[in-house]
């Protein structure tokens, strides 16, 4: 995909590359038999215009993996990447922008530290959010400064790690877009 670009997720499910637990399209939360007590999931998109989204599991709570390594921690130290639920696509800066960023809007139910999340770009960590407030209330932008890739193609992966035993909703991924731009909050990497 080249920049700039802006999904909804209402119509298309825009092709993103996705493995294990990643599923796309309307929600409609049903709790299951593994679903820990007091899971939160949304009822709309963040967009509020439909359902359309992408999550770790729709309808049900996620998967318990055990693919966390690092859980108990604040570090989140995640040293086989290739075993996470993953999210991704490839984007191309225009070599003219001198700042890009990615935005999107996030829904995040986990057990952290337990369970966590991280956005990888160019496979280097970019963002982490290794204890996430839950239950989850409301979706919540998040973005990433995207402007030491301008005038190369990257990919872009959102990663997901679960423990073996609790599963709450999960990660819902929503309106995501590449743009002109420096980003809202601060550096390449942080920890949430």
């Amino acid at each position: 995909f080249t920049a700039p670009f802006s999904w909804d997720f209402e119509s298309s499910c825009m092709g993103l590359s996705k493995t294990l637990d990643w599923e796309c399209g309307q929600i409609n939360f049903s709790a299951g038999s593994g679903c820990s007590t007091g899971q939160a999931a949304p009822t709309a998109s963040a967009s509020g215009t439909g359902k359309g989204m992408w999550g770790t599991i729709l309808n049900d709570c996620h998967n318990n993996k055990g693919n966390n390594t690092g859980s108990g921690s604040t570090t989140c130290s995640n040293t086989t990447p290739s075993d996470d639920s993953i999210l991704s696509f490839k984007v191309t800066i225009p070599s003219s922008w001198t700042k890009a960023t990615l935005t999107y809007y996030a829904w995040e139910d986990v057990n952290g530290y337990f369970d966590w999340m991280e956005v990888r770009v160019n496979g280097a960590s970019a963002l982490k959010f290794c204890n996430p407030t839950r239950p989850a209330k409301a979706w919540v932008k998040r973005t990433v400064d995207l402007s030491a890739h301008v005038g190369k193609t990257v990919p872009v992966a959102f990663h997901f790690l679960a423990s073996s035993v609790v599963a709450y909703a999960g990660w819902y991924i929503d309106d995501v877009s590449v743009t002109q731009g420096a980003a809202a909050d601060g550096g390449p990497v942080a920890d949430q």
